[in-house]
């Protein structure tokens, strides 16, 4: 696994959507996947991932009407980083 290209970081209560835009203006031809929460299952983040052929590693929200279940194999690398922000919360 490689490691990140590129962070953003918001405020706890900012919800996932307001960080994905200059997320993905940093770094929409360098990646193959984009592995995210369920936050991330909006209409327009999956229209800009596709529109570029990017493969979305996202699990839908539990209120999705057409429900699109990742990769899961893939989806576990993303556990890593939350492991990883867990262990800064915690110092």
């Amino acid at each position: 696994m490689r490691p990140p290209l590129s962070l953003v970081l918001t405020p706890g209560q900012t919800q996932n959507i307001q960080g994905f835009g200059l997320l993905f203006c940093i770094v929409p031809y360098k990646i193959e996947a984009l592995r995210a929460a369920k936050g991330y299952d909006a209409d327009l983040i999956c229209e800009k991932i596709a529109n570029v052929e990017i493969e979305a590693v996202i699990p839908s929200k539990d209120n999705s009407r057409n429900p699109i279940p990742p990769d899961r194999a893939k989806y576990h690398w993303r556990n890593l980083v939350e492991r990883l922000f867990s262990k800064f919360e915690s110092r």
